[in-house]
């Protein structure tokens, strides 16, 4: 069973997007979309990836775990116009368990949403999921972080990551994560965000959440996608395309197809 994330801070989840202006993905995804695409999005969140993509495709579904994501996802598209809201579909669900009677043209897993998935079990599970649910010309597109042996390892050195004031709370918010532990045998990291909202410099709360993401090796990656019968058509090492070398190894972005 995947784990739900963001139980407690989803509100904030936005805010820290837009300061960290991470857009660089979007383009990326864009290019393997057209008028025609039917996209499935596991892992939507709140909505990111999902709203971008809505003028480009033919329909999109979004699939998510999280209630606290998929509220605010859903008051976004209330927002939105009539044309745009009829291709749109939000489903909550287990990204390693879900049947929705549908194929699509491109599948993907942004924001490295795939490593919420921490067991083999869980990922072949979801993987044949996806093959179920795939075009037979269509495209998977899944990314991994590189899994560099000093930063997987690196437990503890609490880091700042945004602060902003939150008008609706009249109070300022200040993001800190920190890698609270390690599990080298089953490749895990397990992280802790936590928001101090001060008000006149004073601490009135601290919201807390707690998830763990796995993390696989290149060769780990490519036997479990063989195993699932994909094939990988194209590997990159960031969101412009760009081949992976020794400079160039912050992402691993697999593109596959059916075998």
């Amino acid at each position: 069973m995947q784990k739900s994330l963001y139980s407690n801070s989803a509100r904030f989840y936005d805010k820290g997007n837009e300061i960290k202006d991470f857009t660089c993905d979007i383009d990326f995804y864009k290019s393997f979309i057209d008028e025609t695409t039917r996209v499935l999005e596991l892992g939507c969140g709140t909505g990111r990836i999902t709203l971008t993509l809505l003028d480009k495709c033919k329909q999109i579904t979004g699939v998510e775990l999280s209630d606290q994501m998929l509220d605010i996802l859903r008051g976004k598209v209330q927002k939105i116009d009539q044309h745009s809201q009829s291709k749109i579909k939000l489903i909550k669900s287990d990204m390693s368990n879900f049947d929705l009677n549908e194929k699509f043209d491109l599948i993907i897993f942004p924001g490295v949403a795939f490593q919420a998935l921490t067991t083999n079990g869980q990922r072949n599970s979801c993987l044949k999921c996806v093959k179920r649910h795939l075009s037979d010309n269509g495209k998977v597109i899944i990314d991994f972080f590189e899994p560099e042996e000093e930063k997987v390892k690196k437990v503890g050195n609490r880091r700042f990551d945004f602060e902003y004031f939150d008008e609706d709370l009249n109070c300022s918010v200040s993001k800190y994560s920190v890698i609270e532990s390690h599990d080298n045998n089953n490749q895990l990291q397990s992280f802790k965000y936590t928001f101090e909202l001060t008000r006149e410099s004073t601490l009135v709360d601290t919201i807390e959440d707690y998830f763990e993401l796995g993390y696989l090796y290149p060769e780990q990656i490519k036997e479990l996608f063989s195993n699932n019968k994909l094939n990988i058509d194209a590997l990159y090492g960031w969101y412009d395309f760009s081949e992976i070398d020794i400079n160039n190894k912050h992402m691993l972005i697999y593109v596959l197809s059916k075998d």
